[in-house]
């Protein structure tokens, strides 16, 4: 299955909307968006909403980390909206509830970071 990566910016916040799987075959499409557009403008946050995406890898969840890495050298925040469960398993699973704050839409992580 593919990968749909939409990029918003709302104020300081580059909301990234994800659909299909992130996997080992689409790390370095979904990396290199999201750093471009992390890369541009006043963006210092991060919100990606993953209420679309259906699979998640170790390749993901390395993308993920990487995203995150950046943002904290920036001083930027990282948070991540509508986990589907599957998802939220594997999110958990790798440690990365415990670093990346969750929030139940993309509303309220902007209202929080």
């Amino acid at each position: 299955m593919k990968m749909n990566v939409e990029l918003e910016t709302k104020g300081n916040n580059l909301i990234v909307r994800i659909k299909g799987e992130l996997d080992h075959h689409m790390v370095q499409n979904f990396r290199s968006k999201v750093q471009n557009g992390l890369e541009k403008g006043q963006v210092r946050n991060l919100i990606l909403n993953m209420s679309g995406l259906s699979f998640m890898d170790s390749s993901g969840i390395g993308v993920i980390l990487g995203r995150y890495n950046y943002l904290k050298k920036t001083e930027g925040k990282m948070a991540v909206c509508n986990l589907e469960p599957q998802v939220k398993k594997v999110f958990n699973t790798a440690g990365l509830s415990g670093i990346i704050k969750e929030y139940q839409s993309e509303e309220e992580a902007m209202i929080n970071l």
